[in-house]
């Protein structure tokens, strides 16, 4: 197994608000998310640090994984709601996360927002994940395609996050295979890098690191207009 991640601020954005959080455990289970914040450069950074140290508390040994994934977005999302109350200027403040924990052989995944996780198996590439934006609901009806998605005017709208209330969050899972890589982006990567360059790069024979490194280096050539994140599992 290996894992790695890496972010970047882009070329345009004053701070970063992504963050992504990496935990292996004593059993062998991995955990891995990323967290794209919003609501200014203070309250996005913030709402997406909350979702980290969440997910650095979860119990690798739990029974219930699905329920233990959900119940910690809904801490970090009680808190983002909290300090949102308390001051002003984090009014508007939340989060997307997306979250995988592998454990003997089988993936759970859990996900709000227009972040995404991503399933590369033989060779193919395929979106695990629903981007809950105006983009994205659109693109699901097959009213655009998904050139039209990632150049929509509205793409950036969410209709979902960890801090917008009610808290939705999808989860899912499969059974991992050998070769498997998982990859975890926000849109700062898969919006500005398309699907046959993803895939190009990871069918490519560099290594794990030098494969994201690729992917955040194609996103800052297309403009960098964003702070790039990815996370992956290599099986």
């Amino acid at each position: 197994m290996k894992t790695y991640g890496t972010t970047h601020k882009g070329l345009v954005r004053k701070a970063n608000e992504d963050r992504f959080h990496i935990e292996r455990f004593q059993n062998g289970a991995v955990l891995a998310g990323v967290a794209d914040g919003m609501g200014g450069e203070k309250g996005g950074a913030l709402a997406a640090e909350t979702v980290r140290q969440g997910l650095k508390t979860f119990n690798g040994d739990c029974k219930d994984v699905e329920g233990h994934l959900i119940q910690n977005i809904r801490t970090a999302h009680e808190k983002i709601i909290s300090m949102a109350k308390e001051k002003a200027e984090l009014k508007r403040m939340g989060t997307t996360v997306t979250a995988v924990f592998l454990r003997a052989g089988r993936i759970n995944w859990a996900h709000t927002g227009d972040s995404r996780a991503y399933l590369f198996r033989d060779g193919h590439l395929v979106q695990i994940t629903d981007d809950h934006s105006i983009s994205g609901f659109l693109l699901k009806q097959q009213e655009i395609t998904e050139d039209e998605a990632r150049d929509h005017p509205l793409r950036n709208v969410l209709l979902r996050c960890v801090g917008c209330d009610p808290l939705q969050v999808d989860t899912g899972e499969f059974e991992a295979a050998d070769g498997d890589i998982v990859l975890l982006t926000t849109d700062g990567l898969h919006d500005y890098v398309t699907m046959d360059k993803i895939v190009s790069v990871l069918r490519s024979s560099a290594l794990l690191d030098a494969k994201l490194d690729s992917l955040t280096e194609a996103a800052l050539a297309a403009g960098g207009k964003d702070n790039i994140t990815a996370v992956a599992l290599e099986m």
